[in-house]
């Protein structure tokens, strides 16, 4: 997905540019948001810059961003983070201090890429299933406006 043109800082920093593979940490939101992450897949001469409410986070060599931004969402580790999470009336915050001593032992990089795999495929399949299930909605939709029409119209018998 492409930026519109529709509104920018006319220059930042080179070291807030994000790139490929940069993971995203929401750090301040509501209770139920607080925690999610999500995988930045352009590159840095999209000169794309991050929200100050935003931790950016980058995998070591030794770590596939794929992975961990699995992990980062997976409804457990999701829990735990917003367990340290600061809560006020409508936001939670979870501070990058707090975020920094979270742990995550992690398996060697070829067992990353074979879990982040198996993770692709099936996130793959959800999705084809998703739109199997639409197009049938949307069949059921149109065969139920024509059998409205048509006992309407005197077409068929009610």
């Amino acid at each position: 997905m492409v930026a519109e043109d529709t509104g920018y800082l006319p220059n930042a920093s080179e070291e807030l540019l994000l790139e490929h593979d940069d993971i995203l940490f929401n750090r301040t939101n509501s209770f139920e948001l607080v925690g999610k992450s999500g995988i930045f897949k352009g590159n840095k001469s999209d000169k794309v810059t991050f929200a100050s409410y935003l931790v950016r986070l980058r995998a070591l060599e030794r770590e596939s961003a794929d992975w961990l931004n699995y992990l980062l969402n997976d409804n457990c580790f999701l829990a735990y983070v917003r367990s340290l999470a600061l809560r006020s009336l409508h936001q939670a915050n979870l501070n990058p201090s707090r975020f920094s001593s979270v742990r995550i032992p992690a398996p060697p990089l070829a067992e990353q890429k074979e879990i982040q795999q198996h993770l692709n495929d099936i996130d793959i399949e959800f999705d084809r299933q998703i739109d199997s299930a639409q197009r049938t909605i949307q069949l059921y939709e149109e065969l139920r406006k024509n059998y409205i029409s048509e006992a309407v119209t005197g077409k068929i018998k009610v």
